[in-house]
């Protein structure tokens, strides 16, 4: 009850709050925190009332058993008549049957009783969504589709997202029901197929839809049928259970929203790498001094004694190219020998990066190579793989995220030898499965030889 939301208290307390009264919800406390977050329901405010139906609808998704009577307890705030309601609890019924796809039995016959509330275009999503793979038991599923293709016809709907939820719920239910839903589709074709305005994507999917429909209905449906079998996560779940579902309290993990191990590296690690580094000067200069090994570590660090000796030369690298007046004009501009290809040993181990200046050069540095793959599958594609994997092969995250159905990563390494930084992005969106890098580096040359670099790093990881 320390968790339940006050009158007084600040709206992004309120907010926060809901989260924790969704991740605490159990079998045991169910009874009382639904009747808490239902109260919330009819709020006065109505972002505070769409977020406590969210809540209510993350718990019966996490808690499978109590997913239908949190089901009719949702069934309940369509009684209020109220459209932001009515349209954030429509949402929620979608989510559910997403991974539950058994509780449409409970979901259709509330369905029914409240579409001529659904005005916002989520929500439009959401029931065409249902009546698309659920409409061979909801009886007025072709005439309620024909009311939104009218609308598409009449230029009264000009969503394009609910136009393409439209398209394809529509052959869906032709497959279903053709002879109900033939005039319609037909429509739906040729309105979107004749309009010289309309989206491309859309435009395209229509005729490939029709080209197939010629061809063989069989292989529609197959592909119409991929992916309808019930989930057993979100990408939000799966990427909780590897991060760990708690932060550590007074601790920048509530910053950063990531557990401590996330950001702080281990004393074993910090140790591991400076032996490694050690190891590496001495490879190359067996006869170094401890100083010289000092000032060699790390290019970006000078001794503690020359902290304010801003006027001493630059010390000169193995390999004639270190310096500013040491480069080989005919090396390529790495100042050594120019490579064939790059290797973990070529690039150096863990350093530290500003963030403003990884912006600062990132907008400033022209793109010096680019790389797109297709990937083989959904496994491991998530933020927490990247980040325990990449540091192993000497590149390092400064920023991810994920946006919609795309993750993004923004990277950086430094090449050893010439003391180089290459800054780079990577996308990967997971509904084309299209992996794009693109790179950039003060030193055009590097970027192609990072490109391969990576390509075998994720081909290495069965990704590609």
């Amino acid at each position: 009850k320390h968790f339940y939301c006050k009158i007084d208290e600040p709206t992004y307390i309120k907010y926060i709050k809901l989260d924790i009264l969704r991740n605490v919800a159990s079998e045991q406390n169910l009874g009382d925190i639904l009747n808490e977050l239902s109260e919330y329901v009819v709020d006065v405010e109505t972002e505070m009332s769409r977020r406590s139906i969210r809540a209510i609808g993350g718990i019966a998704i996490r808690l499978q058993k109590m997913a239908t009577p949190i089901i009719k307890q949702l069934a309940s705030f369509i009684n209020t008549k109220q459209d932001h309601i009515m349209n954030e609890t429509v949402i929620a019924f979608k989510d559910i049957l997403r991974k539950y796809r058994a509780e449409a039995k409970e979901v259709i016959p509330i369905l029914e009783s409240c579409m001529e509330f659904i005005s916002e275009s989520e929500a439009k999503m959401a029931v065409i969504w249902m009546l698309g793979e659920f409409g061979e038991d909801i009886q007025d599923a072709p005439y309620i589709l024909e009311a939104y293709i009218n609308n598409v016809r009449d230029a009264n709907e000009t969503n394009t997202e609910v136009k393409q939820t439209l398209l394809k719920a529509s052959v869906q239910l032709f497959i279903k029901r053709p002879p109900e839903v033939f005039d319609m589709l037909k429509l739906l074709f040729s309105t979107i197929l004749n309009n010289e305005n309309e989206d491309y994507d859309l435009k395209d999917r229509a005729s490939f839809y029709c080209n197939v429909m010629k061809n063989n209905i069989n292989d529609l449906q197959k592909l119409l049928e991929v992916g309808q079998e019930p989930l057993d996560s979100f990408i939000e779940e799966a990427a909780l259970k590897e991060e760990g579902t708690t932060l550590e309290f007074n601790t920048l993990s509530v910053v950063y929203q990531k557990p401590a191990s996330k950001f702080i590296k281990s004393l074993e690690f910090m140790t591991q790498m400076k032996n490694r580094e050690q190891a590496e000067i001495e490879e190359v200069n067996p006869n170094a001094t401890p100083q010289m090994k000092v000032e060699k570590t790390d290019s970006t660090n000078t001794p503690k004694n020359d902290l304010l000796d801003f006027d001493d030369e630059p010390v000169q690298k193995q390999g004639g190219g270190g310096g500013q007046n040491g480069v080989d004009l005919l090396d390529g501009g790495f100042g050594v020998s120019q490579p064939t290809t790059l290797s973990t040993t070529d690039l150096a181990p863990y350093f530290d990066l500003d963030v403003e200046y990884f912006q600062n050069q990132w907008m400033s540095l022209p793109q010096c190579a680019n790389l797109t793959r297709v990937l083989k599958s959904r496994q491991n594609l998530n933020e927490p793989y990247f980040d325990n994997n990449l540091p192993k092969v000497n590149v390092y995250s400064i920023a991810s995220g994920l946006q919609g159905d795309e993750i993004k990563f923004y990277l950086y390494s430094k090449h050893s030898a010439s003391n180089t930084i290459i800054y780079t992005e990577m996308q990967i969106n997971l509904s084309s499965m299209l992996l794009n890098v693109i790179i950039k580096s003060d030193n055009d040359e590097i970027g192609p030889y990072f490109a391969k670099y990576l390509d075998s790093v994720f081909s290495s990881w069965d990704l590609v």
